[in-house]
């Protein structure tokens, strides 16, 4: 699950111990040790009620049970983490003390930069797909929808051959973005899609 705790490698810290224990999740229970313990502690400390822990472990450690930091220099939006903390020494169930978030492991690029190189590349193409103007309410959660025709939109020549999308930029007006939760990319081929 991209961004969640079923299917997460893991590393954790308990303080009373001063320990590291690397670990997987497959599920949203405790997570499971484990056989080889591939992080190393490079120091911790305790400041004004404040843990600061410092790790390492190789981007590919070769072992199932863990992820492998691939190379995400080119990645617009890099690689999800999660992370939880507790007030207790050891691990326990954190409650609302999570969040997730994106990280690129490799380079210092800004997205915006990194989209900018994949625009220039010289077999890319793009082209805006915009909504049309929208009221929304002012009570309730609304979703609407965008559909549109890819050959037709990108001025593509041949329907038969096969395309990829290779990045996204959200382009959302200053006036709207507090509106604005979330939006999905659905992609379809065939016959019979009514646009």
């Amino acid at each position: 699950e991209a961004g969640g705790m079923a299917g997460a490698d893991i590393v954790y810290f308990e303080a009373a111990s001063n320990e590291l224990t690397d670990a997987y999740a497959l599920d949203y229970v405790r997570p499971s040790t484990d056989d080889c313990q591939d992080w190393t502690l490079t120091s911790s400390t305790q400041e004004g009620g404040v843990i600061y822990v410092e790790a390492k472990r190789p981007l590919d450690t070769g072992d199932d049970e863990d992820w492998a930091l691939a190379d995400d220099s080119m990645n617009l939006h890099g690689n999800r983490v999660i992370a939880a903390w507790g007030d207790t020494d050891t691990i326990s169930y954190h409650t609302t003390n999570r969040v997730s978030s994106m990280v690129t492991f490799h380079g210092d690029t800004p997205p915006d930069d990194r989209l900018q190189a994949v625009k220039a590349e010289a077999d890319v193409q793009f082209a805006d797909l915009l909504h049309e103007d929208f009221l929304i309410p002012e009570e309730e959660t609304t979703y609407t929808y965008r559909c549109g025709n890819l050959v037709e939109i990108m001025g593509l020549n041949d329907a038969n051959t096969e395309y990829h999308i290779v990045a996204i930029e959200a382009i959302v007006d200053s006036d709207v973005k507090e509106f604005l939760h979330h939006f999905l990319v659905k992609g379809h081929y065939g016959e019979g899609i009514d646009y």
